[in-house]
């Protein structure tokens, strides 16, 4: 039972190096942040361009129905 629990704790003193031997951040999160970027940008501009038509529709409806 010691041997098995001294294997999982190598195993895991192995893996907590190698992780913190990597550089998480420019690696693994940094490409999928500018991915992710890629697909919402689009989608931002969108609904500003949306945003701004419906408030022109607006504000020309209200001056429609004072007259």
């Amino acid at each position: 039972m010691t041997q098995n629990n001294k294997l999982i704790e190598l195993i895991i003193k192995f893996v907590k190096e190698e992780i913190l031997k990597s550089d998480i951040r420019t690696e693994i999160i940094k490409p999928i942040l500018i991915y992710i970027l890629y697909y919402v940008i689009p989608f931002l501009v969108l609904f500003l361009i949306l945003n701004f038509l419906t408030t022109l529709v607006a504000v020309f409806l209200v001056f429609y129905i004072r007259k």
